[in-house]
């Protein structure tokens, strides 16, 4: 993030970065999140904070803010880029990627795992709370938003595959559960994921976060660009010309 923060720096605005460790519940980085934000607070009562935030970031920072005991009070902007909200779906293919690597030509195989490690890379190793049906999104699904704090969504469509290669992937599945009763046993399972993976669809997602599961009830403020779920962090030298950069930079002064 600090080539961002640089950026946005160079650009007249006051930024910093914030660190949490990422193999952790959700929960528990909202409320490290919390304590370092009130602390602030009692530090500068009169300044507000404005949070930018990627991926899984953008969870930990609503934990936070629409929880009335976490609030610190301070944050009046809530900028997410590639946000989870609903979660994402290869949150559940842990269990899948040993049995395409037994399934699939190598190629393919290849394919779903480096999908898989964009999860882990992007999305950190909370995965239980972000598989889409979890408790933790339940429960933050159901507060309302924060009524003094004004929130923005940028959301991808650069995904890296199209449909035809889901669907191959699907019928591959189910040669595989003919010849074998083991891979039968997980088959309904992993096709019923597979079925709904539009986060790695081109149009539908960036890779690793659908556009439908990115979106929030309430929140119209929502942008949707061209870019991939790590590219957006792998920025060049100058974001002058970086339409999400310079998106958010314009809700950052406005």
């Amino acid at each position: 993030f600090e080539p961002l923060a640089d950026a946005f720096r160079e650009a007249g605005i006051d930024s910093a970065t914030y660190s949490y460790p990422d193999d952790q519940p959700i929960a528990d980085s909202a409320a490290q999140l919390s304590k370092d934000l009130k602390a602030h607070a009692e530090k500068y009562p009169q300044r507000p904070i404005y949070l930018v935030t990627h991926s899984m970031g953008g969870l930990v920072s609503r934990a936070v803010i629409e929880q009335s005991e976490l609030d610190p009070g301070t944050v009046t902007k809530l900028i997410m880029i590639a946000p989870p909200n609903y979660g994402s779906q290869l949150a559940r293919f842990a269990f899948g990627i040993d049995l395409f690597d037994q399934l699939t030509e190598e190629s393919v195989s290849d394919e779903v795992t480096r999908f898989y490690t964009a999860v882990e890379d992007g999305l950190s190793e909370a995965k239980d709370d972000l598989k889409p049906d979890s408790a933790f999104l339940r429960k933050l699904n159901s507060q309302a938003r924060n009524a003094n704090v004004r929130y923005s969504i940028f959301l991808a469509s650069g995904g890296h595959m199209d449909q035809r290669r889901i669907d191959a992937l699907r019928e591959t599945l189910r040669t595989g559960a003919e010849k074998s009763t083991a891979v039968g046993l997980f088959a309904p399972h992993l096709d019923e994921t597979l079925a709904d993976l539009d986060e790695v669809v081109a149009g539908k997602g960036d890779g690793v976060v659908a556009i439908k599961r990115g979106r929030l009830p309430d929140v119209d403020d929502v942008v949707l660009a061209e870019f991939t779920h790590l590219s957006v962090l792998q920025a060049p030298a100058t974001f002058e010309g970086d339409a999400v950069f310079q998106g958010v930079v314009k809700r950052l002064r406005n």
